[in-house]
């Protein structure tokens, strides 16, 4: 994320175990690592979240890269990224520049891998693609970035030094990134991309990666009504057509009552390497008032799982849900 201007990232840690958990967080830069004290040693009660906030400790930095290591017990990541950016137009001059802002969540992984699978969402015209690679490791990376979008396929290379990130364009469209690191180091690498709503809002909106290609997926809190709308978008990531089932997870039945199936929601039929977005309004009949529900999306064959959380409300601003594989 950046913290340059007024833009921020904070960070969230999560203990689901039941004793405390012990963490140091080190930020990595353009100019190096930095530890901030107040970053070391940090404690999290059993079940409960601490949230840190990197700009308060790494202000005006263009680019920040995180590393977490568990001295104790376990912890979870997140992050939410916040753009709040001002855009000059040369057209019009300074007098008449306005802020762009946007949000996006992000899930730590739990190691460097030498291998990540990320969905290319499809996005409009005034959109743009962003593949994000950390090298946390003491040796240098050398990673193939490959893209295969309407079947055509494009291939980038990237070379990182220990500690240091990188970035590479990467054009949006139906299709699946793949991230491969050479020599055995591993990587971190994320699917960025975003597009212009409005004049002021812009959706910054990070894809899932994953180190295969699973054929069902959870969404454990998909959300409806009350100014907000949730859509999924499926990438089939093999070369064979798939049929998709999405449907709305129930609670576990009482003890003694009988096995209830689970409401069908949708069935989509995906070609080989295309993505379907389906927004979850028009699936469900919303009354009034938020209607919160969890989703299991299940294919054929592998399929890659993102959800964008939109809003209807006029001001509002975007954000990712994040999809989980399920098993």
């Amino acid at each position: 994320g950046s913290t340059a201007g007024s833009s921020d990232v904070e960070i969230a840690l999560f203990n689901p175990e039941a004793t405390p958990a012990v963490a140091d967080l080190t930020i990595d830069t353009a100019t190096g690592a930095v530890a901030p004290a107040a970053f070391q040693g940090v404690v999290v009660s059993p079940s409960s979240l601490v949230v840190l906030d990197l700009s308060r400790f790494v202000p005006q930095r263009k680019q920040v890269d995180l590393t977490v290591d568990s001295l104790v017990g376990r912890v979870v990541i997140g992050a939410l990224s916040t753009l709040l950016a001002r855009v000059v137009t040369a057209r019009l001059g300074p007098a008449h520049a306005y802020v762009q802002t946007g949000q996006s969540l992000s899930v730590g992984v739990g190691r460097a891998l030498t291998r990540w699978i990320m969905a290319l969402a499809p996005v409009g015209s005034s959109g743009s693609g962003t593949v994000r690679l950390f090298d946390p490791g003491s040796r240098p990376a050398s990673a193939t970035v490959e893209s295969e979008v309407d079947g055509r396929l494009a291939t980038l290379s990237l070379r990182l030094s220990p500690g240091t990130s990188g970035t590479s364009m990467a054009s949006p469209g139906a299709g699946v990134l793949t991230v491969r690191s050479a020599r055995g180091v591993g990587l971190a690498a994320e699917y960025q991309y975003d597009e212009t709503l409005a004049k002021g809002r812009v959706s910054v909106v990070s894809a899932s990666a994953v180190t295969i290609t699973p054929s069902t997926w959870v969404l454990p809190g998909a959300t409806t009504g009350r100014g907000l709308d949730e859509s999924i978008v499926v990438t089939n990531a093999s070369s064979r057509a798939v049929s998709v089932t999405v449907d709305e997870l129930l609670p576990a039945p009482a003890s003694g009552a009988g096995v209830v199936a689970p409401p069908q929601l949708t069935t989509l039929d995906l070609g080989p390497m295309t993505s379907r977005s389906v927004p979850l309004s028009s699936l469900l009949a919303v009354s009034s008032g938020a209607t919160s529900f969890g989703l299991e999306v299940r294919g054929s064959g592998p399929i890659l799982v993102d959800a964008e959380l939109l809003p209807t409300a006029r001001g509002s601003i975007p954000a990712l849900e994040t999809a989980i594989p399920a098993g």
